[in-house]
């Protein structure tokens, strides 16, 4: 039986939009309702922040609430998902995700919990600028993972076709927590991931994600993104500047 789930917006692939959905009148809104309410759940299943889970929230209805007004067509709402399910966003927020579920609410003490934080962290970075592969990533979840035939198993995917079946928490040791911090440590050192990165935003690249395969500004769906400063544009120099001795 699968008693949760950590990969936060694999039910985009999964949502039923079946052959007799197509017959009815409100199709659309049949699709909408059940994406919102099954990410939602997902979400809260996997502990997210309730800061980004309601900033994911936000961008799933704007998506889905353009597609109830055919501004997307059902073409387009697949390549999303396609896109966010394809990308090295999921296994990422899978990392981050795995600390809530495995290392929040354990015994371990608060400067281990904060180790397994950063180094999950750090792991989290790797996969998401694919400077750690899915191999990797499955080398350090492997102290949690499911013996063969277990019933009560957390189903996560791993790549576009892999996925890999981890056991509750409650049936995980502080020999294997502590088994985690140490395998990735050793991934993000090997892979070169700094000692202390800034988290990744699932929220900010989620929208980012939506905004390329649409081929729309990213502004529209993250406003800020257009006051953050074009990190690769030339520097601007004023003329009567340039001019004075």
């Amino acid at each position: 039986m699968l008693a949760g789930c950590l990969a936060v917006l694999a039910l985009l692939l999964v949502i039923g939009i079946g052959a007799t959905i197509f017959v009815l009148n409100s199709w659309r809104g049949w699709v909408s309702g059940g994406m919102r309410q099954g990410i939602d759940a997902v979400l809260v299943d996997a502990k997210m922040d309730e800061g980004e889970r309601l900033e994911i929230n936000a961008h799933v209805s704007e998506l889905m609430d353009r597609f109830e007004r055919e501004e997307v067509s059902l073409e387009e709402l697949g390549r999303v998902t396609v896109a966010l399910a394809e990308g090295p966003l999921l296994p990422a927020i899978i990392v981050g995700a795995s600390h809530s579920m495995y290392f929040q609410d354990s015994a371990m003490t608060d400067e281990e919990k904060e180790m397994a934080r950063l180094q999950l962290r750090r792991v989290a970075v790797g996969v998401h600028e694919k400077s750690i592969n899915e191999e990797a990533l499955r080398e350090v979840l492997a102290p949690l993972e499911a013996q063969p035939g277990a019933e009560s198993t957390i189903e996560i995917q791993l790549g576009e076709e892999s996925t890999m079946r981890l056991r509750p928490p409650a049936e995980v040791t502080s020999e294997d927590r502590h088994a985690v911090i140490a395998l990735a440590t050793a991934k993000a050192d090997e892979a070169g991931i700094e000692a202390a990165p800034d988290p990744i935003d699932p929220s900010d690249e989620i929208a980012r994600t939506i905004a390329k395969t649409l081929g729309e500004d990213v502004s529209i769906w993250l406003p800020e993104a257009s006051t953050e400063p074009d990190m690769d544009a030339e520097p601007q120099v004023d003329e009567e500047e340039a001019q004075d001795p």
